[in-house]
């Protein structure tokens, strides 16, 4: 058990320092419930707002290129996350 606590702080270390510096983690979301957000807003998108697209759709821009301003937790069943350009 201890192993795996340390584990799980260093993990949530690693995610807090990678997003001080603007970059996401894959410990702060991974890259299955990222590349769903990613589908289900551009399907949002197509539906509500077909005159805009979603530019970037691969969870891999997110992790390298794309600047993190923050993660917010809005309650128990989502999460927002912030990201600028």
């Amino acid at each position: 058990m201890a192993i795996i606590n340390l584990y799980e702080i260093d993990s949530i270390y690693t995610a807090l320092q990678e997003l001080s510096k603007g970059r996401l983690s894959h410990y702060l979301v991974n890259s299955t419930l990222l590349a769903k957000g990613i589908r289900n807003m551009s399907e949002n998108l197509e539906r509500t707002s077909p005159e805009f697209e979603l530019i970037h759709k691969s969870p891999n821009y997110y992790y390298t290129q794309a600047k993190v301003g923050g993660a917010i937790h809005k309650d128990s069943h989502a999460h927002i996350l912030l990201i600028q350009n």
